[in-house]
């Protein structure tokens, strides 16, 4: 995820928040001008809490997100180092199947010389010893 779209993300999560403060904010605002003396004191408190709660929400929505992108930061760290780990070991696989296959080939061809120098043909009905000479029987 690149520091763009979690600048994205950022702001697209957050601003639920803010826009709910702005509009309690205009509403407790509207509703302060409405309100008679008598009950005006009980009114701005319980305003002033929920103003207060807003800004907590923000503070650990704001601390959420700031989590999330370490963590995100961290594992997209993790896959990078794997993703080159795992290229490293493909490449090795690839190079000693090559190798393997140098050897298949070499081998054979010392079977064939040995096979020759020693006068028995290359059939496996006509090799006497195929465990001496490195076969499988």
């Amino acid at each position: 995820m690149s520091a763009d779209t979690i600048g994205r993300t950022r702001w697209a999560t957050h601003r639920v928040p803010r826009q709910a403060a702005i509009g309690l904010m205009a509403l407790s605002l509207f509703l302060a001008g409405c309100v008679s003396n008598g009950g005006g004191g009980q009114f701005e408190t319980s305003i002033y809490d929920t103003h207060k709660r807003v800004q907590k929400l923000e503070q650990d929505v704001d601390s959420s997100i700031r989590e999330l992108n370490e963590t995100t930061a961290a594992l997209v760290a993790r896959v990078d180092a794997n993703d080159e780990q795992l290229r490293r070991l493909r490449t090795l696989c690839e190079e000693n199947q090559a190798k393997l296959d140098a050897l298949s080939k070499h081998l054979a061809g010392l079977r064939q010389t040995l096979s020759r120098a020693v006068g028995i043909g290359t059939s496996a009905s006509a090799r006497p010893y195929p465990s001496a000479l490195g076969g499988d029987g």
